[in-house]
Parts: C-alpha cells; sequence; structure tokens
C-alpha cells in the first residue's frame, strides 16, 4: 500500500521534483522559498496489487536488485545516493520540461539588503557569487517553447512573441491577472552574459488553455498571490516578482479602472519588506494604491442627485482626498531631497518629440520611472479632486449626519493647481523615451502612456485638439513593442534555469 498513514517522506511538490524535503508544516520551507506552490503532505492511498506474472512486483514499486544488489554502484553521485536513501530510486539525470529545475541549479540571493528595484543583483549558485542584471518582459508564453538541455537546463527555441500590453479597453470585473516565470542565465564564467529574466503574461484567458498554464503547470492547484498572503512575497524570486511586476501593473490598471485593490490595505504595503528595504518608487506606489478607491467613491456620489447626505460624504471624501494630496506632497520633497530627478529638457531631438517641443532627461533610469508615475499620478487624482470640490460647493453643503453639530467646511482650493493636466501629461510623454533606453522593464510605461492617450482623446472629443499627441502616442507605442521584441531575444541561443513561477 503506497501513502500509509504516518509515513512523511516529504510534501508532494518536493516528491514530485524528486528533491528532499525539510517537512516544514503547513507548508514546505524549500518550496515557498523559491517561489513554489507546495501541495502540502496529504496522501492519496493507492492498493496495488499484482499477480504470479508479475512475481509480486508493479510499476511504481523499486526495482529489484540481484546480483550485489547491497553496494551502491560506485558512479552513483551523492544527490543519488541522497535521493535513493529518501525516495527508494534514483534521480532520473533527464530534465522533463514540466519539471521545475534540478536542486543544484537552484540560486539564493546573497544581498537580502538590495531593494527589488535594484538594476542587478547578486546570486549564488554552487558556491560561487554572480552579478546578474534583471529584465523583465512582457510575452506570450503560448508561444514559447523550451528544448531540454544538459544538467537541468533548457533552451528556448522558438517564440516568445512580444504583444504590447493594451490597457486602453477597461478590463472585466474579475481584474488582471499575472502569471510568469523566472529565468536565471549564468553561463561559463570566462563567457559573460548573467541574466535574470522575469517573462509574465497578464490576464487569466491568456495564462491559460484548459486550466493548464503555457509551461503545464495546472492553474487550478496554482495558489494566487492574493491567497497564500503577503508573507509569501517577502524572498527572491516571488519578491521582485510582486514588487517589479504585479504590484505596480495592479496598481496601474486599479488606477486607469478607477476600482479599488486589496493592495491598499495595511499588510500589503509593509509585510512583503520585511526582508528587502523599499525603494521611493516603493512608498509612491503605497500611496498610488489608495487613489483608485477614492476614484471609485468619486464616481458613486456624483452619479447621485444631489442631497443632504451626499453633501455629506462628499465632504469626507473631499478632506480625504486633500490628506492624500499631502502624502504625495511628502514623497515629492523625500524625493528631492535625495538629489531629486535631475529632470531637464533635452531640445536635440525636437523633431522626434513633436508637438512636445524636445524631450526630458535625467539622471537614470529609475528617476525617469519614478517622475512618470507621480505625474500620472497627479494627472488622473487632480481630476478627481477638481470634480469632487466643484459638485461639494456648487449644490452647498448641509450637514445630513442627523447631528446638531455642523462640521468645519470644507476648505476653497485654487482651482489652478488643478488644472494643468496637459502639461502634466506632456510631461508624461516628454518622459517616456528616456525611460525607455534606460529601463530593463519597458512594460511599466504603458499604464503612463495609456493616461496620455485618454486625455488627449478626451481633449480631441471636446474641442478637435490633440490630434498630433494622440498620432506621437501610437508611434511611441510601436517604439515601445521593438524594445520589447529586442528583450525577449535575449531568450534565445541561451541555457536557462526556472527559478521560480508565478501566478497573481
Amino acid at each position: 500500500m503506497v501513502g500509509v498513514a504516518g509515513k512523511f517522506k516529504g510534501c508532494e511538490t518536493c516528491r514530485r521534483r524528486r528533491v528532499k524535503c525539510d517537512n516544514t508544516r503547513p507548508l514546505c520551507k524549500k518550496c515557498v522559498d523559491n517561489g513554489r506552490d507546495c501541495e502540502g503532505y496529504q496522501r492519496e492511498r493507492v492498493f496495488i496489487t499484482a499477480g504470479v506474472e508479475q512475481r509480486g512486483r508493479c510499476s511504481s514499486h523499486p526495482r529489484r536488485t540481484t546480483g550485489g544488489s547491497s553496494t551502491k554502484s560506485k558512479s552513483q553521485t551523492p544527490e543519488a545516493e541522497e535521493n535513493e536513501e529518501e525516495y527508494g530510486y534514483e534521480q532520473a539525470p533527464q530534465f522533463a520540461s514540466s519539471y521545475p529545475p534540478q536542486p543544484e541549479f537552484l540560486l539564493e540571493q546573497q544581498q537580502p539588503g538590495a531593494t527589488a528595484w535594484s538594476d542587478t543583483i547578486t546570486l549564488s549558485s554552487r558556491g560561487a557569487q554572480h552579478v546578474v542584471p534583471v529584465v523583465a518582459f512582457h510575452a506570450d508564453l503560448r508561444g514559447m517553447l523550451r528544448a531540454s538541455a544538459a544538467d537541468g537546463r533548457f533552451t528556448v527555441v522558438e517564440g516568445p512573441a512580444y504583444p504590447v500590453p493594451d490597457f486602453r479597453m477597461p478590463f472585466a470585473e474579475a481584474g488582471l491577472e499575472v502569471g510568469g516565470h523566472c529565468l536565471v542565465h549564468i553561463p561559463d564564467r570566462a563567457a559573460g552574459g548573467n541574466l535574470c529574466a522575469f517573462v509574465f503574461e497578464h490576464s487569466a484567458p491568456l495564462l491559460s488553455s484548459g486550466g493548464i498554464s503555457p509551461w503545464g503547470s495546472d492553474l487550478n492547484q496554482t495558489s494566487t498571490i492574493q491567497t497564500r498572503g503577503p508573507e509569501s512575497v517577502q524572498f527572491f524570486p516571488a519578491h521582485h516578482f510582486f514588487a517589479r511586476i504585479y504590484r505596480p501593473h495592479t496598481i496601474g490598471m486599479a488606477l486607469l479602472n478607477r476600482r479599488e485593490t486589496f493592495l491598499a490595505s495595511p499588510e500589503w504595503t509593509t509585510t512583503p519588506w520585511q526582508i528587502h528595504p523599499k525603494s521611493l518608487l516603493d512608498s509612491l506606489l503605497d500611496t498610488l494604491a489608495f487613489l483608485p478607491s477614492l476614484f471609485a467613491r468619486s464616481d458613486t456620489l456624483l452619479s447621485q442627485p444631489p442631497s443632504p447626505p451626499r453633501q455629506h460624504h462628499l465632504h469626507e471624501l473631499f478632506t480625504t482626498c486633500l490628506r492624500v494630496e499631502r502624502r504625495l506632497d511628502a514623497w515629492y520633497a523625500a524625493m528631492m531631497a535625495t538629489g531629486g530627478p535631475g529632470c531637464r529638457l533635452n531640445d536635440q531631438d525636437a523633431d522626434l518629440q513633436i508637438p512636445f517641443g524636445g524631450g526630458l532627461v535625467f539622471s537614470d533610469g529609475a528617476s525617469a520611472l519614478m517622475c512618470i508615475y507621480y505625474w500620472t499620478a497627479l494627472l488622473l487624482f487632480h481630476r478627481c479632486v477638481l470634480a469632487v470640490h466643484r459638485s461639494l460647493f456648487q449644490h452647498g453643503y448641509q450637514y445630513g449626519g442627523g447631528s446638531h453639530q455642523e462640521p468645519a467646511p470644507a476648505p476653497v482650493i485654487n482651482e489652478q493647481k488643478y488644472q494643468q493636466g496637459r502639461q502634466l501629461a506632456g510631461k508624461i510623454c516628454q518622459s517616456l523615451d528616456f525611460a525607455l533606453g534606460s529601463t530593463p522593464q519597458p512594460d511599466l510605461l504603458v499604464v503612463p502612456l495609456t493616461a496620455a492617450e485618454r486625455f488627449y482623446a478626451g481633449i480631441k472629443e471636446v474641442s478637435g485638439q490633440g490630434t498630433l499627441e494622440l498620432f506621437w502616442c501610437e508611434r511611441f507605442r510601436e517604439r515601445l513593442g521593438l524594445r520589447g521584441e529586442s528583450l525577449a531575444g535575449f531568450l534565445h541561443g541561451r541555457e536557462w534555469v526556472e527559478v521560480g513561477s508565478f501566478r497573481g
């Protein structure tokens, strides 16, 4: 009988991978640390019978040995001996494409003090340390074919195609899902060219076919980031996938769709950074995660007819907006205190930047990305503040809470400050080309680009202006596609090790 109660030889994931498990309950620490889904310790009871013809043996039993079976082969490796002792069989030498990599190729980050947004990470493999550049890009995972290579590695023989993510149409009520893989390429030391690539894909329909991911894992057995909790994304590579890919894309889509996200809750803005410190961009995303809920509340209230309760809730919402605005101001002051983004106008590429009159350049790609997301937040947020403020004072304020005590009236703001949408959208577009050439993660520019496109489309609908700006945005989308294709090309001709797979 297989699966005898009380006999625990590792979690189901480690047993299937044929590696030694640490038997941590309820989830194996080796699986959690490496971003895999631990399937637990439940055993299926299977009764095996065999007749006289099989001489008492069944295919699932270890093969009997004859003639000196008590001694191990001299050619057997220590890893094979360990697996034979643990599981009753020697580890298969061939790498199956549906399995994770062999344990001797797993890499662990050696410098957890670095932020997830660092351009490079330091990894160790077999006692040696390697400085590895990081790239991340969206890809059509269904079109990626890989072939097994030696020692548990694989090569990409076809694909992946790079489709520019299109956020111009609202997503379904279920929201955005992101799945992907972390691949590491560390060749012979003399050859150089180390690389860590996070390859991901948006939306549940794109990620699965009959419940099976493009690389063979059963998505029905894969926990999402939300269900596993913030503790599951504290270590490399899960933390880097969460901080660099899942979180900014999810918050960006929530901003565009004006729907609140669970990432605004306190545990999701603190717990994932218990090991790795936050960067300035992480802190900005903390505040941006609150904005979608404000947008959703304003849309709901402004769609209602004027009434005392509605005006009271608008007053509360407006007060909350001013508090969030102070947080954005504090973040900007903190960024300037660290030396600022080094932003300046470069009019030498004015022809490329028509109708904006030149592009903006920054001290580095990270500074460009921070400013772009800051301006994108202001572009969307200021319109919300202005709409709430106007409705609040247009219909007058009456307290509808049933109390005789009147709250303080809403402060009067300088509306001119919140009517700079055209300048903000222009700054976003002027910065995109510099960011595209300096960031190893071009997909992060899709949300700001979409926000600017929507702004100019609104201007065109009202006044007929904005045609040149929309034409420029479309040309930039083409340049973004070319940049993504060049990154996807890095996968070809190299041997890779998969160190993590994710679904959010």
